[in-house]
């Protein structure tokens, strides 16, 4: 109801932030209110209620045709959604889209790819390795990387085997994931460009391998702000004691609450990660979010349901994401649902 009324307010923002939050809840009462934006008025709410109608009714057709749009915002919202519903059709038009379309066109649909990282969408990644764009090719071989899926291997190989470096690089690191080769992700660790080392720390993240400890400790004095947040985050993954003292000795900003969420990670302390959904940043929320996930313990699922819906579509993505990690199965961003089956579920 609060979301409603919101709709009623004069400010467009307000109104397509309460539109895409009822959409991504479903909601059955909303399609009335919604629909009334969809017979004129200015454009942004005009067309954002159309993109809202359709995840409501699940029409992939409407949102392919957004895909087209003349005005990025409309293209990448649309492709956000047809990644979500991940029903056939979208499937098809996004990669016939990837085939097609323009580059802003692609991008849209790989960084919605990157932010949901769903295997269903390996097809999609694989192919787009192949894009004539580097920065496409580069986001398709990370987002690769993290869904962590062997059947990536052969194309990454064949990209990291290319002359074109950005995009190359990308994916040997990429293939030092999935191959869990740590000599080479440490190499990568003391790069000169600040964008393989932020790789590098994430990547070893994704390993869980002991041996990443000794040089993740070694990087946490990087002078890149993004590369200290990922080897942060990369120690607290891998969850072993010895970083433990040097994490809990870090107290600048913007770095000590994430040092906390990692040293909370390695503890298993599910109460001060619990704590640190409620903080104002998101990207702290998101942090404790992964942390939670990362832990997989069934006492992590109460605090995750009860942020879901909370903050932006980043905040959200990673509250349900973590839902996913910890419970092993997925029920969307509905906090209904998940409540119901928490229920159904509780005590096993």
């Amino acid at each position: 109801d609060a979301l409603i009324s919101a709709m009623k307010t004069g400010d467009p923002l307000t109104q397509v932030s309460a539109m895409e939050a009822l959409a991504n809840l479903g909601a059955e009462k909303a399609r009335e209110p919604i629909r009334k934006f969809t017979k004129g008025g200015y454009e942004f709410p005009r067309k954002n209620a159309i993109i809202s109608l359709a995840r409501l009714n699940k029409d992939s057709h409407t949102l392919e045709k957004f895909l087209r749009d003349d005005e990025p915002v409309f293209s990448a919202n649309a492709a956000y959604v047809m990644v979500e519903m991940s029903d056939d059709f979208a499937y098809e038009a996004l990669l016939k889209a990837l085939k097609e379309r323009d580059a802003l066109v692609r991008i849209n649909i790989i960084n919605a790819l990157y932010k949901t990282r769903d295997k269903r969408a390996l097809d999609l990644l694989i192919y787009a390795l192949e894009d004539p764009n580097y920065g496409i090719r580069e986001k398709a071989a990370w987002t690769l990387a993290c869904i962590g899926d062997e059947r990536a291997k052969e194309p990454l190989e064949k990209l990291a085997g290319s002359a074109d470096e950005a995009s190359g690089i990308t994916a040997r690191i990429a293939c030092a994931v999935l191959d869990n080769k740590v000599g080479k992700l440490n190499s990568y660790l003391t790069d000169k460009d600040w964008w393989y080392r932020m790789l590098a720390a994430e990547g070893m993240g994704l390993t869980g391998d002991a041996r990443c400890v000794k040089p993740l400790i070694g990087a946490l004095s990087d002078e890149n702000v993004y590369v200290r947040l990922s080897v942060i985050e990369a120690l607290g993954r891998i969850g072993d004691i010895r970083a433990k003292e040097h994490l809990d000795m870090i107290t600048d900003a913007p770095y000590a609450k994430h040092a906390k969420i990692a040293s909370a990670v390695i503890d298993k302390n599910i109460q001060t990660l619990a704590n640190y959904l409620k903080d104002k940043n998101p990207l702290v929320i998101q942090a404790a979010a992964r942390g939670l996930g990362s832990l997989k313990d069934k006492r992590a699922i109460e605090p995750l349901i009860d942020s879901l819906q909370e903050g932006d579509y980043n905040v959200r993505r990673s509250v349900e994401d973590a839902l996913v990690e910890a419970t092993g199965i997925s029920l969307g961003g509905d906090r209904e649902k998940w409540r119901k089956w928490r229920e159904k579920n509780r005590g096993k």
